[in-house]
């Protein structure tokens, strides 16, 4: 039986960047006996992010999620995964080759692990409502 790592991605008003981030997911290796599923949970983005992703439809799977707030998104991404493992990753972030590769079997060991990332751009907080 094939095991799955699930990418979290929440996005909130990331439309410059949340491509960048999809494919560099989207390229990553796994081992063999794994598949991947990426969840973007959209935290109510008003800008047009939920457009720029709609190219990759059949790739992720994409929630609307109107309640505000980052742990909001990452719960409701792991609600609506399937994965053995989780990755939280955000929506910023490009992820460096063999990230993926070389975090699953410490995942598996330790139940977390942490990464090499690196930034698509750094910016200015956005105003969250509510």
């Amino acid at each position: 039986m094939n095991k799955i790592i699930s990418f979290v991605v929440p996005v909130f008003n990331e439309e410059k960047t949340v491509l960048t981030c999809i494919e560099s997911i989207l390229s990553q290796e796994i081992l063999q006996d794994w598949s991947k599923e990426i969840v973007v949970v959209d935290n109510g983005s008003t800008d047009n992010t939920a457009e720029v992703l709609n190219q990759y439809k059949n790739e992720i799977k994409y929630i609307f999620e109107k309640l505000p707030g980052p742990g909001i998104a990452r719960n409701t991404g792991i609600a609506n995964s399937s994965g053995d493992l989780i990755a939280f990753i955000d929506s910023d972030v490009k992820l460096l080759e063999n990230w993926a590769l070389r975090s699953i079997s410490k995942m598996a060991e330790f139940d977390y692990a942490g990464g090499q990332l690196s930034l698509i751009h750094i910016s200015e907080p956005t105003r969250r409502r509510g």
